[in-house]
């Protein structure tokens, strides 16, 4: 199943939370979803966007690293994948490699 965005909405994949500190200790899952805002993929680009009346390019693409709060987004199951839809607005920031 595929789902495409409508305009100016992005479909956000986040990356894996880690089990473990970088010094070896364990994370409980509780912990690890704090809400606060988290790294990730983006899967799919709705094709416009309107800004004051007009239709223009969305900035963000396909496959760019996205900051995003996951509470603002909805978070959407297809399959086994959780993903989260948000407006373009609502993206934090673009996290370069």
């Amino acid at each position: 199943m595929n789902l495409q965005p409508n305009m100016g909405r992005i479909l956000v994949k986040l990356g894996a939370l880690s089990e473990k500190t970088e010094s070896g200790l364990f994370i409980p899952e509780s912990a690890r979803d704090t809400g606060s805002a988290k790294v990730g993929v983006v899967v799919a680009v709705g094709e416009t966007r309107l800004v004051d009346g007009a239709r223009t390019a969305m900035t963000i693409k396909t496959d760019d690293r996205v900051l995003i709060d996951p509470i603002g987004s909805l978070k959407v199951k297809i399959g086994s994948e959780e993903l989260y839809l948000l407006r373009c607005e609502d993206v934090l920031g673009v996290v370069s490699q």
